[in-house]
C-alpha cells in the first residue's frame, strides 16, 4: 500500500533515463503528488520534458550535476523554492562503465582516472545528496530516502572478485547509507533510510553484460520501478539502516 497521496513530494535524482526515467513514468502513472525530477545531459533533460507537457502540473524538472556541489547545493535551493518538505527521495545515478572504460577483471586493469570518477558518481554524489537534501526531512510525516545501490557492493556477498571500482564504490555508498540512516534518527525522525539492490536491468549501465546472457533475469526499467517502489512502500522506521533487493530480501552489507 503506498504512503503517497496528492500531498506528496517526491524527489527522483537521476530521472533522465534509465532506472530513474522509470520512477517518474511509474509515479506519474500509478499515484498522486508532485513530482520533482532530476537530469544531467540535455539529452536526459528532453526524455523529461516530453512528459512533462502533459503532466505539467505534477512534474518539475532540474538540472542537477551530482558530482558538482555548486550544482547540488543549486538544485537544492530551487526546490526549496517550491516545498520545504520531501517524502520520497531517490538516489538513482551511477556508474559501471564509460566509453572507455570496462569494470576491472584483475588488478592490471585498474585505472585511477576511472576510480575516481568511480566514487564521484557512486559514492560521492551520495554525500552531496545527503548534505544538501536532508533539510526536506526534518518534518514529522512519514518518508523514504532510497539509495540505489548493488549486490556486489555487499562485502559478505563477494564470492567472485572483480569490478574493483564499482564493488568498493558501491560498498563505501553503503556505509554512508547506513551513516545516514543513524543520523536521520536524530535529524529526521519519521525518515526510513535504505539502500536498494535492483536486480539487473535493462539500462545503459548493463547492457554490455547481458546482451548475451541467458543465466540470468533481465527486468525492464519499467518492472524494476515498479518492484522497488512496491519494497519502498512497505518500509517502516524498523527497516531504516537495511539493504534490500527488488524482492524485499534483506542483503548483508
Amino acid at each position: 500500500m503506498t504512503f503517497i497521496s496528492q500531498d506528496t513530494q517526491v524527489f527522483i535524482q537521476g530521472a533522465g533515463r534509465g532506472i530513474g526515467l522509470a520512477f517518474v513514468e511509474e509515479l506519474l502513472a500509478n499515484s498522486q503528488g508532485k513530482i520533482h525530477a532530476s537530469y544531467r545531459s540535455e539529452e536526459s533533460k528532453n526524455n523529461l520534458q516530453a512528459m512533462q507537457n502533459s503532466h505539467n502540473e505534477r512534474l518539475r524538472i532540474y538540472h542537477l550535476d551530482v558530482t558538482d556541489e555548486k550544482s547540488v547545493r543549486s538544485c537544492s535551493d530551487d526546490l526549496a523554492k517550491h516545498t520545504s518538505e520531501l517524502h520520497l527521495l531517490v538516489n538513482c545515478s551511477g556508474i559501471l562503465h564509460d566509453s572507455e572504460m570496462q569494470p576491472e577483471k584483475k588488478l592490471e586493469d585498474i585505472n585511477m582516472d576511472f576510480v575516481f570518477k568511480g566514487f564521484a558518481v557512486n559514492t560521492f554524489s551520495i554525500m552531496l545528496m545527503a548534505k544538501h537534501f536532508h533539510r526536506f526531512f526534518h518534518h514529522r510525516s512519514h518518508a523514504v530516502w532510497a539509495n540505489i545501490s548493488a549486490r556486489v557492493g555487499s562485502i559478505e556477498d563477494n564470492r567472485l572478485g572483480g569490478w574493483y571500482t564499482y564493488r568498493a564504490s558501491k560498498a563505501a555508498q553503503n556505509m554512508i547509507t547506513k551513516n545516514m540512516a543513524l543520523e536521520f534518527k536524530r535529524i529526521a525522525k519519521t525518515t526510513v533510510c535504505v539502500a536498494l539492490h535492483p536486480g539487473t536491468v535493462a539500462t545503459q549501465l548493463s547492457e554490455p553484460f547481458v546482451r548475451n546472457s541467458t543465466k540470468r533475469t533481465v527486468f525492464p526499467p519499467q518492472k524494476c520501478a515498479q518492484q522497488l517502489l512496491d519494497v519502498i512502500y512497505g518500509l517502516t522506521l524498523e527497516d531504516s539502516a537495511k539493504f534490500f533487493a527488488w524482492d524485499g530480501s534483506a542483503i548483508l552489507w
